[in-house]
């Protein structure tokens, strides 16, 4: 693969965090004000619909983070660099949540609520994770010449 190939890697991975971007402020406001109606079609038990309603308002915080972590697993995987994304997916998505929930919850006797906060800084400390590393990557693979 040469480094044309890698100069369209890297604009491709712009645009598309261009894109992912501008549909995250549309989605988000959207997804704010409507997750109480959004709730309704799941439950009628106004604590379940209370709880949901919290957690896609604080879910809005880590939006366009999902887009960048995605975005990067996406590109480090099409230029054959698995290995990255699964232990970030692994750390982000069992051991850090788990340690710090359990730390927070179990121990300290937090309310749930600091479940849904861990859940977006994890998230968003993940996706600025992977966008640098994805950045050095695709850096590295082009060169100095591009």
């Amino acid at each position: 693969m040469g480094v044309g190939f890698y100069d369209r890697v890297a604009q491709t991975y712009r645009k598309g965090l261009l894109i992912g971007f501008l549909m995250a402020v549309v989605s988000i406001p959207v997804m704010y004000f409507l997750s109480p109606m959004a709730m309704g079609l799941f439950s009628d038990d106004s604590a379940i619909k209370n709880t949901g309603v919290t957690y896609l308002r604080i879910d809005t915080l880590a939006f366009y983070a999902y887009v960048v972590l995605f975005q990067s697993v996406a590109i480090l995987q099409a230029m054959q660099k698995p290995m990255f994304p699964m232990y970030l997916g692994i750390a982000r998505q069992l051991v850090v949540p788990a340690s710090i929930n359990y730390v927070l919850i179990v121990m300290w006797d937090y309310p749930m609520v600091s479940m849904f906060y861990t859940i977006v800084t994890v998230v968003i400390l993940s996706a600025i994770i992977a966008f640098f590393y994805t950045t050095r990557e695709i850096n590295r693979v082009k060169g100095p010449s591009s």
